[in-house]
């Protein structure tokens, strides 16, 4: 079909066929429960409009109302309506992982690794480094984990982007090696969860910043052939709660560091 361009309440407003829209790697997995619900009643009259925007290959990202539009395919597969024949009123934006972050924002969904792996996906410069640098060290970068990480992946992203963007490139790429040196498991291709979960990754920036050496922290952990299971059973949970736990993380590092 042809697309057709108008304006409603000052918005320029565009109608493109449903196949050539796509889904960008920054969304989040999508909930079928939900798109069943919608698309069981759907009708395009109320359907409203889904924000998008131009990619390379000619098409459209979504941006905001992926299940809108997954909703609105499944409608047509139901009624035997080809993608290609059927339009969809668009609002097309610019910048488009950054607009997915704030309208998301809005409604209190994104946290911040969401947000990493958008910015990432976006092409954000630091974020796109961190990136080849977590996936160089052997793990499976995962969209939008909260807590801590699954075997072999990593969720706590925005944690690490925080010491890369805080403390710098080099310090950032020392955490890496000191993860993959020391906490990475016998098949060599992941790391152990708790290295790469939230608390660990932020007790290694409590003691990045309170101590910072990061050379003689490796030789200490090399001596004392601690994993970071080890390292969690040493530290005092009982005593901080859960949001302190971090903190003995980084006790139980400065201890080691001291001993070696």
């Amino acid at each position: 079909m042809s697309s057709r361009s108008f304006s409603f309440n000052g918005v320029n407003i565009k109608v493109i066929a449903l196949a050539d829209i796509v889904i960008p790697k920054y969304q989040r997995a999508a909930n079928y429960n939900r798109i069943n619900r919608i698309a069981a009643k759907f009708s395009f009259a109320i359907a409203g409009t889904i924000r998008v925007e131009p990619n390379e290959n000619r098409t459209y990202d979504v941006v905001d109302g992926q299940h809108r539009f997954l909703a609105a395919k499944k409608w047509c597969a139901v009624n035997k309506i080809d993608p290609e024949d059927q339009g969809i009123p668009v609002q097309i934006v610019n910048g488009g992982h950054r607009d997915f972050v704030n309208c998301n924002k809005e409604v209190q969904q994104v946290n911040k690794n969401e947000e990493f792996f958008a910015n990432w996906q976006g092409g954000d410069e630091l974020e796109t480094y961190v990136a080849r640098r977590l996936q160089r060290a052997g793990l499976v970068i995962v969209n939008g984990g909260r807590g801590r990480s699954a075997t072999g992946k990593i969720k706590a992203t925005y944690n690490v982007f925080e010491i890369y963007r805080d403390f710098g490139k080099r310090k950032g790429n020392k955490v890496l090696g000191i993860l993959s040196d020391h906490f990475a498991r016998p098949e060599g291709d992941i790391i152990e969860p708790s290295a790469v979960s939230y608390d660990f990754l932020r007790g290694m920036y409590e003691w990045i910043k309170t101590n910072g050496d990061l050379d003689g922290l490796n030789v200490a952990l090399r001596k004392s052939k601690l994993s970071a299971a080890d390292i969690c059973k040493n530290a005092d949970m009982a005593s901080v709660g859960r949001h302190g736990i971090h903190k003995q993380f980084a006790k139980q590092l400065e201890k080691i560091y001291k001993k070696g």
